[in-house]
């Protein structure tokens, strides 16, 4: 069956999520409380059945994230020249970029302070704020590019579930 990465995705998911609530229903029936002048009520909990179960979610989710992880490292992202997995780590690396030129273009060329003393200093820049907000500006309009070429991509790429 064909999916898109974003089934894909959504599937791991969903698979995830049912193996956490499953786990939990474990976890609240596993064992019984009773008062000693009691008889213990059984639960339905069966130990094998949901370790077999849980088995299962581990293996697909495995198999369906190493199929991702695939597609990832082998489909382009159309505009740029890389990958899914190359163009995910670039858009990190560019919010990083992009967060530290716009604390670098908001600073002062030149700065006058007081020291402890009394005796006023300067602090001057080693480049320009304005240069700084140019590459930030540039940066900034990649980002939302580069997110929509993978969301694209992760739509119209199919993979062979």
């Amino acid at each position: 069956m064909l999916k898109c990465n974003v089934e894909v995705m959504k599937e791991i998911k969903r698979l995830e999520e049912e193996r956490v609530a499953l786990i939990k229903y474990e976890d609240a029936s596993y064992y019984v409380m009773f008062q000693s002048n009691e008889e213990p009520l059984l639960s339905d909990y069966e130990f094998e059945k949901i370790q077999c179960q849980l088995e299962w979610y581990d293996k697909e989710i495995r198999r369906l994230r190493v199929l991702l992880a695939h597609s990832n490292v082998t489909t382009f992202v159309e505009g740029f020249d890389m990958t899914i997995s190359e163009a995910l780590f670039y858009l990190e690396q560019l919010k990083y970029m992009s967060s530290r030129l716009q604390s670098m273009s908001r600073r002062k060329e030149l700065e006058r302070h007081s020291s402890r003393d009394g005796r006023v200093e300067y602090t001057k820049l080693s480049y320009s704020p304005s240069v700084a907000l140019e590459k930030y500006n540039k940066i900034r309009e990649i980002i939302p590019k580069l997110q929509m070429a993978i969301d694209r991509t992760n739509l119209t790429n199919m993979i062979e579930c």
